[in-house]
C-alpha cells in the first residue's frame, strides 16, 4: 500500500492519503484522473472506462445503465498526481526515498526462502 509514502520530507514532496474503497459511477464522472496499480504494471493513467450498451432485454433488471467516461489526462500522458505518484514509488524501488510504511517493501531477493517470506532475515 501506498500509505505513508509521503513521510521523508523533500521540498517538492506531496503528502499521500490512501483510502481503499468501491467508487462509483458518479466517482468516475467527477474525476479529473484515474490511474490503476498493480505489481509488474506499477502505476499506469486510464484513457476512459464504461460500460458496453446492452440491450434492454439483457439486463438483469438491479438498475443496470451503460455509462463511458474520458480522463483527459490519461488520452496522452499521465496526470500530475499520476505522474508523481509513479515518481515516488520509482524512489523508494531505487532506495532513494524510504518512509516507516515503506520500510519493509525491498526483500533480499538472496535471503533463504523462510526469511524471504517473512520479509527478510530475522535481526
Amino acid at each position: 500500500k501506498a500509505a505513508g509514502m509521503g513521510e521523508e520530507k523533500k521540498a517538492d514532496d506531496i503528502e499521500v492519503t490512501v483510502s481503499e474503497r468501491d467508487v462509483t459511477v458518479g466517482d468516475l464522472l467527477n474525476a479529473a484522473e484515474v490511474f490503476v496499480t498493480g505489481t509488474a504494471a506499477e502505476v499506469v493513467p486510464v484513457q476512459s472506462i464504461g460500460t458496453s450498451e446492452t440491450p434492454e432485454e439483457e439486463l438483469d433488471g438491479e438498475e443496470e445503465e451503460s455509462f463511458s467516461v474520458r480522463f483527459p489526462h490519461g488520452e496522452t500522458s499521465a496526470g500530475p498526481v499520476t505522474t508523481k505518484l509513479l515518481e515516488m514509488l520509482r524512489e523508494v524501488l531505487a532506495e532513494k526515498r524510504s518512509s516507516e510504511a515503506t520500510k519493509d517493501w525491498l526483500c533480499d531477493v538472496y535471503a533463504t526462502p523462510g526469511d524471504f517470506r517473512k520479509g527478510g532475515p530475522s535481526s
